[in-house]
């Protein structure tokens, strides 16, 4: 329910890649309609079919939220935020149509209004761990990489067992120079879950710059197998040619 950031290599300078992800659609009570005069320009922009006037009139923010899911899924982002900001329209409390609309936000780049949904979910639900990783990795690409690890530790006082947070604690430690701190982390990424291929490929460059090739090496080539099991091949091929 996250994304996460891609490990570096040292001088490969592999970009900052992110994984996203969205929420789904659980069971709700918002039973709002549609009567605002703008809907219909609004049902013209989310290209929705619909001629029974009765049924659209009762479409509710769950409706909305499933169009937006949809249409994320199929990588059409701008009709996702449409969908999402009905659905959010109708429920200004819809946690999840927040989150997903930060999520698309992300994907387009725009990091600020990413962080506003976030701190939106946050406002409804405090208790929302993925929307504080989330944020984080928005702030540390906009440089604020101190605010990051706040946001992380919040996400990991809520779930200890949050590998993803972790790992990405451990990359903005290491943006600071805290190489150490950054190994801890990823320790406790691979303690929970120990297929992270990116916390060996990180952990390893981490170890080089400490001088500890050995493990280095060591930690790369668990992660060039891992990569390779789970068929990213382009990974796998990145992690051997750093180990020759």
């Amino acid at each position: 329910m996250l994304f996460i950031k891609q490990f570096l290599f040292p001088q490969l300078l592999i970009g900052v890649a992110k994984t996203f992800a969205i929420a789904t659609l659980n069971t709700f009570t918002t039973t709002a309609t549609i009567n605002q005069p703008s809907y219909a320009s609004d049902i013209n922009f989310l290209a929705i079919r619909l001629t029974n006037a009765a049924k659209v009139a009762t479409l509710t923010a769950e409706d909305f939220f499933n169009q937006g899911l949809d249409k994320q899924k199929k990588g059409d982002l701008q009709g996702a935020i449409a969908a999402y900001t009905e659905a959010i329209r109708l429920n200004p409390n819809y946690a999840k149509a927040y989150y997903n609309r930060g999520v698309a936000r992300e994907y387009l780049g725009d990091k600020k209004g990413a962080i506003e949904d976030f701190n939106q979910v946050l406002r409804i639900n405090p208790n929302f761990a993925e929307a504080y990783v989330n944020r984080g990795n928005d702030r540390d690409d906009l440089g604020d990489t101190k605010e990051a690890i706040e946001d992380y530790n919040q996400a990991l006082r809520i779930n200890p067992n949050f590998a993803k947070a972790y790992y990405n604690r451990g990359v903005s430690r290491a943006k600071l120079g805290d190489t150490k701190g950054a190994i801890e982390d990823y320790n406790q990424a691979l303690r929970i879950n120990p297929n992270f291929a990116e916390a060996y490929g990180n952990r390893g460059y981490a170890r080089a710059q400490l001088g500890d090739n050995k493990g280095a090496i060591t930690d790369f080539q668990q992660a060039a197998d891992i990569f390779k099991q789970q068929g990213k091949i382009e990974e796998y091929q990145k992690a051997l040619k750093i180990i020759n």
